[in-house]
């Protein structure tokens, strides 16, 4: 439920009329992720996002979280989001963009918008900050109990402007996933084949993915002192 509406925000935001508000997207879509944070962190935790399950996952003193549970937290994420995309792909009528630079990628090139190791160094590095304000705030005794998801929330603000321009700002393999699937049926809708680079979003995942093991790597060495709090205990919601 929570991927749904992130996802569902971004797609919407992103497919709107350009206009001087488009410019506050980033607002919309990290309003979106905070709410359902807040929302639905006593239920599941509320990852949203595959890239903060390996990094709960992986985490210093995360026993409890199997490997099965991520396996059914990741599988709800890609669901929503799936899902989340048919729903603007019918509310815009069929519209859709895709994930990143529309031309493609070259290896290395400039601006770093047109090359992967442009979205190879924004997406792991603003997915670990992402990830990292997560197990901080979210998952330690150490953090104030109320203002995680406003922490949450804001990093994808700064994510949003810092890389926008760069890679689009997924953050989340479940968004890359969301955004290429719908971007791939709306192709061959229009087109009458399967035309898109569907491989785009498993690129981005590994980025995405390496950011947040690194997030909890880091957060193993930082957070030394931490009790951990117990977060999520069945499929993420």
């Amino acid at each position: 439920l929570g991927t749904f509406f992130l996802v569902l925000t971004v797609g919407l935001n992103v497919l709107q009329p350009p206009s001087p508000t488009n410019a506050d997207a980033v607002f919309s879509i990290a309003s979106s992720l905070m709410c359902m944070v807040y929302a639905l962190g006593p239920v599941s935790g509320a990852h949203l996002n595959p890239a903060v399950t390996v990094a709960v996952a992986l985490r210093k003193g995360q026993d409890a979280f199997s490997r099965s549970d991520a396996a059914a937290y990741v599988g709800s994420q890609l669901a929503g989001a799936v899902l989340a995309g048919l729903v603007y792909f019918t509310a815009t009528l069929f519209h859709t963009f895709p994930l990143g630079n529309p031309d493609g990628f070259d290896v290395v090139a400039w601006p770093l918008s047109r090359s992967w190791f442009g979205v190879a160094i924004a997406e792991m590095i603003f997915t670990f900050l992402l990830c990292y304000v997560v197990l901080c705030t979210a998952t330690s005794d150490l953090a104030s109990p109320d203002m995680f998801g406003l922490a949450i929330g804001f990093s994808v603000v700064a994510g949003g402007y810092a890389i926008g321009s760069v890679s689009g700002a997924a953050l989340n393999p479940a968004v890359a996933f969301g955004v290429d699937m719908t971007h791939l049926c709306g192709a061959a809708i229009e087109y009458g084949e399967f035309h898109w680079r569907f491989w785009h979003c498993a690129v981005y995942a590994v980025f995405e993915v390496l950011g947040g093991i690194l997030a909890a790597v880091v957060f193993s060495a930082t957070h030394l002192e931490a009790s951990y709090l117990e977060i999520g205990g069945g499929k993420d919601a």
